[in-house]
């Protein structure tokens, strides 16, 4: 029904037109203007505002809105022409003269206006506009004609809609309001920005090019597509005011007599069987993700040229909506879960109106399948095992579930997902709420039993050795079950125990109690290979039945032999492959420490498990769970102040080792870092809590923690020096309770807990007198008690009073010294020989040997020994008398290092000669006397003394000196390289000359690398390939070493080069490629002739170079024909390619020949044209009988991509990039080069499939499936 002008002239006298006569106006300029520049009406409680009505600037000219700039003014009141004159005025008034000149001055009212056209008139001939326009109900009726979109929603604002169509406004406002809270276009666009931007894009592009075809799009409800369509041409000004939906296939009557409309969205598929189709109308139609288009008649089942999917938001997006939604983040947490991340199954879940609680599909007889998905809720349809269990739980065959479940996958708004060949619930918590009152007794009893089966399987991987267990796979060690299954089981025993009990049948059956049985024979006695075997799924067992579960732990920790604890115990160091069993028992207690009804117990569990040693650097630990339970600023637990300390209390009481270590994590506030603890799936112990604590509970638990700690630490030397260390976060009172504390220790008796108070007061002097900013006499005075008290704690015996100095190479010394570097050392050496000649006044050489037995593996004794002044011969007779057999076991040999190394030149050369003269006389071996040289400074004078003490000596010298290195500056840098050659040391040579390799002679170098490929020093020292790689260039730039020995020196090295050796061995790749008599030797070496076994076996030095020959082979990306300046020689080219696939015939390794060409010429470069590959490599890949060339350049091409980075959820989408690159060549070398092109067609495919593998790996995780 049109409206009419009497109509509105009705609906100015209502209330709500003053503030909707803007909108009106604005979407009829919207709907019938040209191209907008600009456009503000500003409409509802705005209207009040000082300035314009609205303002427009239009580049295009329109009947009803004026080209530029135009000025407007709207009103309801019933004496148009007072009103109109007053605005005109004061416009006039207050614009300048010169924008009037430019821009148009609009009136419009809603009410009829009579003398309008003598008023344009009059103002037009005053000349003070560039043009004055007047429009009144009559004109906004012939307006509304051009604008039948707008007219629908002004009818509708009427109550006057005609049937079968609605305004986008209305359809997408009755979608989204359903729901509370009501679902935001922002809300529906998350993580689908793209998908509404191409929406739009397609729009214009099928508006603007006559495209009559429908333009489809999917989600997971026909409602959803419909709702997105409305929100997103709501959401671009363009097309706002330019649609309507189609509700009833009466609704085409409506579009077919409205030419301006410029897009139709049907509500439902089957609305748009016959649409109308012109040009310049956009038909819309929206599908469920799993429609079958051809179950719908005429156009709506036809394939669509342009289909867009709305892919359900990946987890973090959907979550962060939810949240600016309104809900909590716990609360949005777990809706994220139990809607499947679906927009559909939320507005149901939320709804508002009873009437669309229950989907259609709960009626269909194939529902029966959704007992099984929603007991077991995923499984792999190509595991044997899962499909068995299926069939156990359903009590029939396999494929008739699966035949249902199909068909479910399939309908609007599905309630099951296929991905792959795995199937699951979208939304398993709304499932079982609609289908858990139809589950049966016997169902219920075959699930326990099944579940029961599969978890108390042991796990297969615990039969293979610690070692070994990583590879699992490879052994075949691993549970008959998918994964999958088991967790979607162990995830379904959860739903149970929390929501079954809401479901009068199930809580009928004592589901929760049921559940809780499970765990308790699952649990309860359960020995050391079933707590293993259990790891994975703790978690969720924990959350499925908390009482039962902590009541288990708590049995087996009373046990002698404490089976949980081999969680612990089994966990491997943190390498490689090492696995943390215990991971999910420490996230089953964090799950449950949410809660203070089990916080006190789960506190308990883990400081008994906090005594455990594990093996490894795991940040998983029972304390580390401690700490981020109770961590000040940030507890993870529902737990109140209040409640925490009291809970603490219990912990100081029982456990207190380790409550003061938990106590002193919690006194840190500053520098912290927090990983938020495991939370559970189900249940809403952490609704509203976790996020953060206000700053004054913060600093009260800070207070109660410190006040602890200061009652735990008395009489305790550690504790008391913690709490020093920790001064900075004490108020003045118990500041001093500590610093009290620690004077009890200075009438003590007990050096080493003196010692230990007085570290942490050193620490803390060092800190506050290099970093704290205060000023000097505050400072002064702050650490007065500090410097008093740790004076008075100095330690009588010498040794432990001054043994700090020697620990380490820069011990915090208890002054200010980071103003200058070199000061700072002098001070600490000068400390170092006042305490050591202290020591030596004391206790004489004895002392010194206590000392060095306190600080073992540090030098610092004998550096400072060495500024003593002692006599030569003192020295001497020490060395002699207190030194054993010198080997690394001596405790003096690294002072002795350290002394001799220290002493000038002159000093060291005598005390040696002293030591090796009485040496010679005590009979010492020539090792002895050469690990003693080997303590000297490793130069020329030492040299020269180890040769004098004859051959075997200097050959014991030469076979142990540790690696040194060179500095360039010696006399003969080659001498000490010659002597470790003499004694088969290459790699320490090379070590000891890697920094002056541009001074050794190269054939000196060559030997070295020689000697090191022909395995003299296999294991120390290790080498790098960087340190190999320049010795070779070095190699490589003299130009004196021979090519053929370069070449196989090269060779032999690759091994050692890594994975960029060709880089570094350019002799040998170019050699390679211009000399086609190697590349066959290298063929043959690698692969068998094909119609004849190999002459004789292969050595395990044929074995090697054939695996170094694969590596080459491999590595290889240089082409035939190569020139220095790297172009490419296409005669050199061709020939090279005849002649080696002539040398290979014969050695009957053709096929293999060309299969490794083919990999080669896929590394060629882009040809002069821009296509791939450059054109000698087409010239040759194309001839018709080099197809098993064409295979290795397949193979090679997609070999040559390397390792790839994608987040989780990213898919094929690199894939699809790589496809079309590659594509784009085939087509562009279809004609010319057809084989070549069928080729590269092959490396297009293999990317596609590729990129669904990766499609599917996303949407697994997306899905949450492992």
């Amino acid at each position: 029904m049109p409206v009419t002008a009497t109509q509105i002239q009705q609906w100015a006298e209502t209330r709500e037109a003053q503030g909707s006569l803007p909108v009106l106006v604005r979407k009829l300029i919207q709907a019938t203007s040209g191209r907008l520049v600009y456009i503000d009406f500003p409409a509802g409680d705005s209207v009040g505002q000082p300035g314009w009505d609205g303002e427009v600037e239009s580049d295009g000219q329109s009947p009803w809105v004026p080209q530029g700039k135009s000025f407007w003014e709207l009103s309801c009141e019933a004496q148009p022409t007072r009103k109109a004159n007053r605005d005109y005025e004061k416009r006039t008034r207050g614009t300048p003269g010169p924008e009037r000149s430019n821009a148009t001055l609009v009136f419009v009212t809603a009410r009829r206006w009579t003398t309008k056209n003598r008023w344009r008139q009059e103002k037009r001939e005053a000349g003070e506009w560039k043009e004055v326009r007047a429009y009144d109900a009559d004109d906004l009726e012939q307006w509304l004609e051009q604008a039948p979109a707008v007219a629908l929603w002004f009818a509708e604002t009427l109550r006057m809609t005609g049937p079968g169509v609605e305004s986008l406004e209305r359809h997408w406002r009755t979608w989204s309001q359903q729901s509370d809270p009501p679902i935001s276009p922002e809300a529906l666009f998350a993580d689908r920005e793209n998908t509404r931007e191409q929406l739009i894009h397609e729009l214009r592009e099928h508006f603007e090019k006559g495209k009559t075809a429908p333009l489809t799009v999917r989600a997971d409800s026909v409602e959803e597509a419909a709702a997105f369509v409305c929100a997103a041409i709501l959401s671009d000004e363009d097309w706002a005011s330019s649609g309507l939906v189609v509700t009833e296939p009466d609704g085409w009557r409506f579009v077919d007599a409205n030419h301006a409309l410029k897009v139709a969205v049907a509500a439902r598929p089957e609305v748009a069987a016959r649409p109308i189709i012109r040009r310049g109308l956009v038909v819309v139609i929206p599908y469920a993700s799993g429609d079958m288009m051809q179950h719908y008649g005429g156009s709506a089942a036809n394939r669509p040229d342009t289909d867009l999917v709305l892919e359900r938001p990946r987890r973090s997006e959907f979550e962060k909506a939810l949240v600016e939604l309104g809900l909590d983040k716990a609360e949005a947490e777990r809706l994220t879960v139990s809607t499947g991340r679906s927009w559909s199954v939320f507005r149901r879940h939320r709804t508002t109106n009873p009437a669309i609680r229950r989907p259609k599909w709960l009626e269909r007889p194939q529902a029966a399948a959704l007992t099984t998905i929603c007991l077991l809720g995923a499984w792999k349809g190509d595991n044997t095992e899962d499909r068995a269990i299926v069939s156990r739980l359903a009590g029939r065959l396999y494929e008739d579930v699966e035949r249902e479940l199909r068909y479910l996958a399939q309908v609007d708004d599905p309630p099951v997902l296929q991905i792959g060949t795995v199937w699951k619930a979208k939304a398993p918590i709304e499932l079982l709420h609609l289908f858990g009152e139809r589950i049966t007794s016997d169902e219920l009893d075959r699930f326990f039993k099944i579940a029961y089966d599969v978890l108390t399987a042991p796990d297969p991987v615990l039969d293979l050795p610690e070692e070994e267990r990583y590879a699992a796979q490879v052994y075949g060690k691993v549970r008959p079950q998918s994964d999958i299954l088991i967790d979607a089981l162990c995830d379904t025993l959860i739903k149970l125990a929390v929501r079954g009990p809401i479901l009068p049948s199930l809580q009928a059956l004592d589901i929760e109690g049921r559940v809780a049985r499970l765990v308790y024979n699952l649990l309860y006695d359960a020995d050391k290979v079933r707590w293993l075997s259990l790891s994975p799924f703790l978690h969720p067992l924990a959350e499925a039945a908390p009482e039962t579960f902590l009541r288990a732990v708590e049995h087996s920790l009373n046990k002698p032999d404490q089976p949980v604890t081999y969680l612990l115990r089994e966990t491997s160091d943190s390498a490689l492959f090492g696995r943390c069993w215990h991971s999910t028992l420490l996230w089953a207690l964090e799950t449950l420490a949410w809660t203070p009804q089990f916080l006190t117990r789960v506190m308990l569990i883990l400081a008994q498990l906090a005594h455990i040693e594990i093996k490894g650097n795991w940040a998983n630990t029972p304390l580390n769970s401690l700490i981020g339970i109770f961590r000040s600023w940030f507890p993870q637990t529902a737990a109140s102040l209040d409640e925490r300390i009291k809970i603490l209390d219990v912990l100081v009481e029982k456990e207190p080792d380790i409550a003061f270590e938990l106590l002193d994590k919690l006194t840190q506030i500053d520098h912290d870092v927090a990983i938020p603890a495991a939370r559970p799936k189900w249940r809403d112990y952490d609704t509203g809590v976790g996020r953060g604590v206000p700053r004054e509970e913060v600093f009260k638990m800070v207070h109660a923690a410190a006040d602890r700690m200061l009652l735990l630490a008395k009489g305790h030397p550690n504790r008391v020096a913690r709490l020093i260390e920790k001064a900075s976060v004490f108020n003045e009172d118990r500041l001093n309770s500590v610093l009290g504390l620690a004077a009890e220790f200075a009438n003590s008796e007990d050096d080493e807990a003196r010692e230990v108070v007085r570290a942490a007061l050193r620490k803390t002097i060092h800190w506050h007198r290099n970093y704290d900013r205060t000023s000097e006499p505050v400072l002064n005075a702050k650490l007065k008690p500090f410097e008093e008290l740790y004076e008075r704690l100095a330690p009588r015996d010498p040794i432990i009073r001054h043994r700090w100095l020697f620990a380490e190479s820069h011990p915090d010394l208890p002054a200010r010294v980071r103003d200058d570097y070199t000061a700072m050392i002098q001070q600490l050496e000068t400390e170092r020989v006042q305490a050591l000649q202290q020591i030596y006044r004391e206790l004489e050489m004895v002392g010194i040997e206590k000392l060095v037995a306190t600080c073992p593996g540090e030098p610092w004794v004998g550096i400072a020994l060495a500024k003593l002044g002692l006599a030569i011969n003192t020295l001497a007779e020490w060395i002699l008398n207190r030194s054993s057999d010198l080997t690394d076991r001596d405790p003096q040999r690294v002072t002795i290092r350290g002394l001799l190394q220290s002493l000038p030149q002159t000093q060291a050369i005598e005390l040696i000669q002293i030591v090796l003269q009485e040496a010679d006389n005590q009979h010492w071996p020539p090792e002895k006397t050469a690990r003693f040289l080997t303590l000297a400074s490793p130069e020329k004078a030492t040299w020269d003394i180890a040769a004098s003490c004859g051959s075997e000596v200097e050959k014991a010298y030469w076979s142990q000196v540790p690696v040194f290195w060179l500095r360039g500056e010696e006399e003969d840098p080659e001498f000490p390289l010659r002597r470790l050659l003499e004694v088969e040391r290459p790699r320490t040579a090379l070590q000891v000359c890697r920094l002056v390799l541009d001074k050794v002679d190269p054939y000196l170098i060559a030997d070295v690398l020689e000697q090191i490929l022909h395995g003299k020093e296999m294991n120390e020292p290790r080498l790098n390939s960087w340190d190999i790689g320049q010795a070779i260039e070095r190699l490589e730039t003299s130009g004196v070493i021979e090519k053929n020995r370069l070449v196989l020196l090269e060779f032999q090295a690759i091994p050692l080069l890594g994975s960029e050796g060709e880089q570094q061995a350019k002799t040998l790749y170019a050699t390679l490629m211009s000399d086609p008599a190697l590349l066959c030797e290298l063929i043959c070496m690698l692969y068998k002739p094909k119609h004849r076994e190999r002459e004789e076996p292969l050595s395990e030095m044929r074995q090697s170079a054939a695996k170094i020959a694969g590596i080459v082979l491999h590595n290889c990306r240089i082409l035939p024909g190569t020139q220095p300046d790297g172009t490419v020689d296409e005669e050199a080219f061709f020939d090279f390619i005849n002649e080696v696939r002539r040398l290979c015939r014969e050695k009957d390794r053709l096929e293999v020949c060309d299969q490794t060409l083919g990999q080669i010429l896929a590394h060629s470069p882009v040809g002069q044209d821009g296509i791939w590959p450059f054109e000698p490599t087409r010239k040759i890949l194309d001839r018709p009988d080099f197809e098993d060339m064409r295979r290795g350049f397949v193979i090679g091409t997609l070999n040559k991509r390397g390792v790839t980075i994608r987040t989780l959820d990213e898919g094929g989408t690199q894939e699809r990039e790589l496809a079309a690159k590659y594509r784009a060549y085939a087509n562009a070398l279809r004609t010319s080069h057809p084989n070549l092109a069928a080729a590269i067609d092959e490396i297009a495919h293999s990317y596609e499939q590729e990129s669904k593998c990766e499609d599917l790996d996303a949407r697994m995780h997306r899905e949450g499936v492992r």
